[in-house]
This record gives structure tokens, sequence and C-alpha cells, in this order.
């Protein structure tokens, strides 16, 4: 090869590799309504991962029953899954937000359940066949990705007979990540006795439910708009 095509070429794959990486991909924030689709692992656990004590495994998830092996001393491995389908509406608006904070301050976590019946329907979850409200909803816009936070005040995962019901003593929030330019997002779902507010994210669990792990969501994408 001639002496000033290698040059070429070296010169070429020089300035290639001198070019700044790709920028980006632009936000996509959601607009809403929004229809969002994830599919949760339940993890049935006989040890707390938190804690490390030892405690029942999850239960009943809206009437589908996880399969338990009580004698093995160790964090359980997911055994079952379900799709879960997510409507949200639109977000907490900054004065029920401070209604929340006010409740959460006053009378903890049983005021904050109570405070939440006298708010709109923000949305709906709905697992397999069961569906559940959203009481709350917040959002906020990293560098990397489009952060969603559901709160529900009646149990998605629970040992409880009636999945329902609700409880003055917990509540379930669900955390999701879409990463910007990226089909599928991530998420998690926690049950919560004890809230601290908080922005962004409207508010985070503290304490947890002895009668509950951390349930893992993948492949949380956009769905298309509901036709009228």
């Amino acid at each position: 090869m001639p002496r000033f095509r290698v040059t070429a070429c070296v010169l070429m794959v020089a300035a290639i590799q001198g070019l700044p990486a790709a920028p980006p991909a632009p936000p996509e924030e959601l607009s809403l309504p929004v229809r969002l689709r994830a599919e949760m692992t339940i993890v049935d656990a006989v040890v707390d991962p938190r804690t490390g004590a030892g405690r029942e495994g999850v239960g009943d998830m809206l009437g589908m029953t996880t399969r338990r092996k009580p004698t093995t001393p160790m964090v359980q491995f997911p055994t079952e899954s379900a799709v879960v389908s997510i409507t949200i509406r639109r977000w907490t608006l900054d004065d029920e937000q401070e209604a929340l904070r006010a409740a959460n301050e006053s009378g903890g976590l049983a005021a904050v359940l109570k405070a939440m019946k006298k708010l709109p329907t923000l949305g709906d979850v709905h697992v397999n066949a069961g569906r559940v409200p959203i009481r709350a909803a917040a959002t906020w816009m990293t560098e990397h990705t489009q952060r969603v936070l559901l709160v529900c005040s009646s149990r998605l995962v629970t040992t409880n007979p009636d999945p329902f019901s609700q409880s003055s003593r917990a509540l379930d929030i669900l955390e999701l990540s879409l990463p910007h330019g990226e089909r599928y997002g991530t998420g998690s779902l926690v049950t919560a006795t004890k809230v601290e507010f908080e922005k962004p994210g409207l508010l985070s669990p503290v304490a947890f439910a002895i009668d509950s792990a951390t349930q893992p969501l993948s492949h949380v994408e956009r769905q298309p708009a509901e036709s009228h």
C-alpha cells in the first residue's frame, strides 16, 4: 500500500478516536395520561434481607400463591412473576403534597393514609386481575433518566387474605426509572410502615413492613395511548 494511503488511514483512525462521545439521547418526558407496562418478579423471602431476621414469606399476591421453602436459610430467589399495568392520569399537586406532609408530621403513616382517602385517585395499578388506585404520584428528571414514584394505600404483595383491604400501618411505593432513549426501564416495589417527605420524589420509605420484601420490576415500557 502506498505510503500516503497508510498515513491517511492512521490520521483518520486518530481523528475518529479523538472525537467526543455521542451526546446522550434527549429526554422523552412522559406526557399525561400515560400507560406503562412492567414485569414484576415476586420474591418470597424467609429472611428479611434488610435485617437478617427470620420471618414468614410474602404469601398471596392478589390471589396468586407463591411457593415457600421455609427450610432454606437464606433469601429465596423469585418463584413467580406477574404483569403490572399502570395508568397515570396526573401528578400530585403542591397543595396535595403539603397536606400529606402535614399529616405525616402530625400523625405518622396512619394520618397519611387517612389524608390520602380525601385526595383524588391519580391513576391505577393493575396486577394480573387485580386493581388498586394510585393515591400519590411524582416525577423528576435526571441527566439520564426520568424517575417516577407512585404510592398505593392498598397492598399489592401481602400475606393478608384480602390484599385490597386498607391498612393503617403500611402503604406500597412503586419507584420506576425510565432511561432516556431506551425502550425498557426498571423499578421496584416496597411496602413502608414509616415514610419521610422530600423533593424530588414526594416521599421515601424509612421503615419496611415485616411481611414484605422488595419486589423488582423489569421491562418497564410505555404503552400506546388508549383509543377513545
